[in-house]
């Protein structure tokens, strides 16, 4: 005999949306989450390149992400919302990009 069970469904591992993100971003998968993170353990900060490659091997999502994707969503989603100081380095980084941008420039 079949008992019928409404309350339980079936769910590929792994593969449901962990953390919320905003309408524009695409979805990432806890096992996209987890090899974001394994990527960085791996490969370490801003090695975005390795770390989409790892994610786009190992993920069963048809949407591959880009390497912006990747740091754009570790930003969004760990630097941001840990680091309450995140946007004021972000404005000094690109400051002094920009300063060392216009150095280089007036050095040719």
């Amino acid at each position: 005999m079949q008992q019928d069970f409404p309350h339980f469904f079936v769910q590929e591992k792994l593969n449901f949306t962990l953390i919320e993100q905003s309408e524009e971003s695409p979805p990432w998968t806890a096992l996209e989450e987890l090899l974001l993170l394994e990527g960085l353990s791996k490969y370490g900060f801003g090695n975005w390149n390795d770390i989409k490659e790892i994610i786009n091997n190992n993920s069963c999502y048809k949407q591959k992400k880009s390497t912006q994707m990747v740091r754009r969503h570790y930003e969004q989603t760990y630097l941001q919302s840990l680091v309450p100081q995140y946007n004021q380095y972000q404005q000094s980084c690109s400051s002094i990009i920009r300063q060392k941008q216009a150095l280089d420039k007036n050095a040719l």
